[in-house]
């Protein structure tokens, strides 16, 4: 199942939402990863100082992760990855 499919089938349900916080080098990678792999997830903008802050606040220390947190901010797993592959 693809990273689209995945979040098609669940947001049907309003339960939740992906954000997506880049480590791409330039804005027009970004772009181009978004439109072949994400579809319409939100994004953290290109370059924003968002993108260190949430870093280090959930402890991202390597590329892919996926950390699923509540709306309230609050952790609920840093292995989101391995929790959602099929």
């Amino acid at each position: 199942m693809s990273s689209q499919d995945f979040h098609g089938e669940l947001a049907d349900g309003g339960e939740f939402e992906i954000v997506f916080v880049s480590f791409d080098r330039s804005e027009g990678d970004l772009k181009k990863y978004m439109e072949e792999c994400h579809g319409d997830w939100y994004c953290i903008p290109f370059g924003s100082p968002k993108i260190q802050e949430l870093a280090t606040r959930y402890s991202v220390s390597g590329i892919p992760a996926l950390v699923i947190i509540k709306g309230d901010g609050k952790e609920i797993t840093k292995n989101g990855r391995n929790d959602v592959q099929v």
